[in-house]
């Protein structure tokens, strides 16, 4: 995305975070600039976060990502090795924010177990904050995962909260960590800090070549993209942009048909995820 794109949204007085997803480190030459740009310019002022993948992840590199984010997430592939390396890379270096991203799967269930094991045994993960796990989403050619229902992702959530392991989920999998914990005592709490699906309510994603859908799940979905440098007023040309509106009566419907945990809690209108 060209940095004038991002000034487009940076003049929003009410935008508090740009989450930016590149994969290899080193995929944008143009990378840390954004960055820079993000957290120093008086437009913006806004401190990102990123989300990579551990390969490459040199010396040089942690030390950029330490002076400007306030938080990065590390993708877990295999080998695993890769991931907990770049964890102790960045929290050597001081910060506090490292998460570990962990795709919940059929497949990958022992290794979503397996992970919180090493948590309490690896000190690579000492200063880790949370393992985040990601609900799978059935979309692309390559994706031969099978969801992984409902009853072992609480077994998941259980062994995570009764052995105080930190963990986190994105916004999909809301549903099923609710339904996970609805018979504890602390129910409430953990529902006031569980977040269902927010997109286009007060979050919306733009890929690399500017253009905004309502999730990056949603790309070539037969949603229509708004493209950020053609817009003058963000609030008035996108936030209010009539299919923007539309998705988010849509997703709002969703919290009046919950087939998991019944009227309020929102859930994805596209994908079959529980």
């Amino acid at each position: 995305m060209r940095i004038t794109k991002i000034e487009k949204i940076c003049k929003t007085p009410t935008l508090t975070q740009i989450a930016f997803g590149i994969g290899d480190i080193d995929s944008n030459p143009n990378f840390f600039k954004i960055m820079e740009y993000c957290r120093n310019n008086s437009y913006c002022y806004v401190v990102p976060n990123v989300t990579i993948n551990g390969y490459r992840l040199t010396d040089e590199y942690a030390d950029k990502l330490s002076e400007l984010c306030g938080a990065v997430s590390v993708s877990m592939y295999d080998p695993k090795d890769t991931c907990y390396d770049a964890v102790k890379k960045l929290t050597d270096r001081g910060m506090d924010q490292i998460n570990i991203h962990r795709l919940v799967s059929h497949e990958t269930y022992d290794a979503c177990m397996e992970v919180m094991h090493d948590t309490k045994d690896d000190p690579r993960l000492a200063k880790l904050n949370a393992i985040v796990f990601l609900a799978l989403k059935p979309k692309g050619e390559r994706n031969s995962f099978h969801k992984l229902g409902t009853d072992k992702y609480k077994d998941l959530i259980d062994y995570a909260l009764d052995n105080k392991i930190r963990v986190g989920f994105d916004s999909c999998s809301a549903p099923m960590f609710l339904k996970s914990v609805k018979d504890r005592d602390n129910f409430k709490f953990l529902e006031q800090n569980s977040e269902p699906c927010e997109s286009y309510l007060f979050s919306f994603y733009v890929n690399v070549e500017g253009k905004t859908t309502p999730c990056s799940f949603l790309e070539d979905m037969g949603y229509e993209e708004i493209d950020i440098a053609k817009c003058d007023n963000f609030v008035k040309d996108i936030w209010r942009a009539k299919p923007v509106q539309e998705f988010r009566k849509k997703l709002l419907a969703t919290a009046d048909s919950c087939s998991i945990n019944g009227k309020g809690c929102r859930f994805c209108p596209e994908y079959d995820i529980y």
